[in-house]
């Protein structure tokens, strides 16, 4: 299966940085992800997912930071328990599995102890899985903006961050007339996630 692969091809990448220096770190976490229409609009109620990968922080300076990062990433709507009547976001029932590449900027407070993320994230789809109903098969590539607040507590570190994606998911349209040539009203639904993150530095 696809998802085995991909855990192996972390697992051997965490493995590869377990002897290198204490800029590398591993994470893994919940997030709650759903779909919006645009830009945080109509955001139905968020299901759990989780997420976990690898990360490398490269300091410029003592308070500035990049810090790129390769995930793998549950998203999309991930429930089956409520369908909602008439076509909506609440319809996609898409279960969806990434892995995420971000590139952070992170900045740190005078001691270091907590810092700012933020940067843009680019996704690209490796599994899906359609549990209600079959609208069409999803972009293969997501890309959006991250903005994130993290506590270091000695080698461990705790993390808040939360993404949207700017580029359209899958769109769904819903016939206004009888006929075929009719017109319809359109759905956009786009990627937004809420994640916790708890990582450790090697």
């Amino acid at each position: 299966m696809k998802i085995k692969k991909i855990v192996l091809s972390l697992a051997l990448m965490i493995g590869l940085v377990t002897y290198s220096q204490s800029d590398f770190a591993v994470f893994g976490g919940v997030k709650a992800s759903t779909f919006t229409e645009g830009i945080i609009e109509n955001v139905p109620a968020p299901s759990l997912g989780y997420q976990f990968g690898v990360l490398y922080d490269y300091k410029f300076s003592k308070k500035i930071s990049f810090r790129p990062k390769v995930a793998l990433s549950m998203q999309g709507d991930r429930s089956t328990q409520t369908i909602y009547s008439g076509l909506n976001l609440g319809t996609i029932r898409y279960r969806l599995t990434y892995i995420n590449t971000s590139l952070d900027i992170k900045v740190n407070d005078d001691r270091k102890r907590r810092y700012l993320l933020f940067g843009p994230q680019f996704g690209f789809l490796v599994n899906t899985s359609k549990k209600v109903f079959d609208f069409g098969d999803p972009s293969k590539f997501d890309y959006g903006l991250k903005i994130g607040f993290g506590i270091n507590i000695a080698r461990f570190f705790v993390e808040i961050e939360y993404y949207q994606g700017f580029n359209t998911v899958i769109e769904i349209c819903e016939r206004t007339g009888l006929y075929s040539d009719s017109g319809c009203t359109s759905v956009k639904a786009n990627n937004a996630a809420l994640n916790l993150n708890v990582g450790f530095r090697l």
